[in-house]
């Protein structure tokens, strides 16, 4: 037995030391005073690396965990840790961990510069993994960027600066698009947002009703058809009600209580919305389609997979600029026709309260 055991030995022996022959001794010898709990000098090896070599992620976890056992707050570090590999939610986990290795930089001012920037790498590792792995989330890119603006703060280097400001830039562009994503339900095609102040999350009311400034704002319409959208814009919830599942288009509208969708009701205007007006009528819509690309009347079209992407800029609402009007609330519904047989189904239909603060 004991025979066995020193061969056992000297296997696992022989393949740690294959091992770690074809990585850097220097990288070596630092986690091996990590694991020796010489944290000090653990720190000083892993620094003679990272001036070498650095790209390699590895060090800078290495260097945030030698920190965070040197300075005693050890058992955080293992709680973001154990963190990221767990939950139900993968992503959500990997992304906790990086917010609250943050939260430690951030809480703890007398962080030297060097730790500061290890530590903030490490939570950036955490982020990075999120956007890499589960597609662009829009915390962890914000996130991204703050530590990214961190780092240029941090850059003793013109060259490391420039590099990091570039950076910087894409990653502010890539947050900028994934805040104004409208994410469909499961088995919806098309789906309504509203864009202010580069996203489309805000806070809403107990109703459901969206709290936007009483400032321009976008309405995006995201839809696997590029068939016109009708939008009609009210000072009441007259068409929440009126503009149902069921509406006969031609015979409810000739011998009913007509809606802003019947034939006559579209108000007249020129492509690409120059004005940037939204009608308040409860009579009348926009109806907003692309014929040609020279006669579009929405402000913006592109493309996002199988989506199109639809934007309307509303400034005004009739003649008035949105900062001038008093009216608390404003009532979108909105209607894409995606069936030929003139009956309104629900899943044509979209309505949007805003209340303006």
């Amino acid at each position: 037995m004991k025979r066995l055991t020193s061969a056992l030995l000297l296997l696992i022996a022989a393949i740690v030391t294959a091992h770690a022959a074809d990585r850097d001794p220097e990288l070596v010898r630092a986690e091996s005073l990590l694991a020796a709990k010489k944290y000090q000098e653990a720190i000083t090896a892993a620094d003679a690396y990272r001036v070498r070599h650095p790209a390699d992620r590895t060090v800078y976890r290495l260097l945030a965990e030698a920190h965070a056992r040197r300075d005693e707050w050890g058992k955080t570090f293992d709680d973001i840790q154990a963190m990221s590999k767990t939950g139900s939610d993968r992503a959500a986990s990997i992304r906790d961990a990086g917010n609250a290795l943050y939260d430690v930089v951030v809480r703890t001012n007398s962080l030297p510069d060097d730790r500061r920037a290890a530590t903030l790498e490490l939570a950036d590792h955490y982020f990075q993994i999120v956007n890499r792995d589960y597609g662009r989330d829009a915390e962890a890119l914000k996130y991204h960027a703050l530590i990214l603006e961190e780092r240029a703060r941090l850059a003793t280097s013109p060259v490391t600066k420039e590099l990091i400001q570039s950076e910087l830039k894409t990653a502010r562009a890539m947050l900028v698009e994934a805040n104004e994503t409208l994410h469909l339900k499961a088995n919806e095609t098309w789906g309504v947002g509203l864009i202010q102040d580069e996203t489309v999350e805000h806070p809403s009311d107990p109703d459901g009703a969206v709290v936007l400034r009483r400032a321009p704002f976008t309405i995006r319409v995201m839809s696997t058809s590029n068939s016109p959208v009708e939008i009609n814009g009210a000072d009441s919830d007259v068409n929440f009600k009126r503009v149902r599942a069921g509406y006969r288009v031609l015979e409810d509208c000739a011998g009913k209580e007509r809606i802003p969708f019947c034939p006559g009701s579209n108000y007249g205007e020129s492509p690409g919305n120059p004005n940037k007006r939204l009608n308040v009528n409860p009579d009348g819509a926009h109806y907003v389609d692309a014929p040609s690309p020279s006669a579009s009347r929405w402000s913006k079209m592109s493309r996002s997979g199988i989506l199109y992407v639809l934007d309307r800029d509303v400034a005004q609402l009739g003649d008035t600029p949105i900062e001038k009007t008093a009216s608390p609330r404003l009532y979108l519904t909105i209607l894409q026709r995606r069936y030929d047989d003139g009956v309104l189904k629900e899943d044509e239909i979209r309505r949007i309260a805003i209340r303006f603060r």
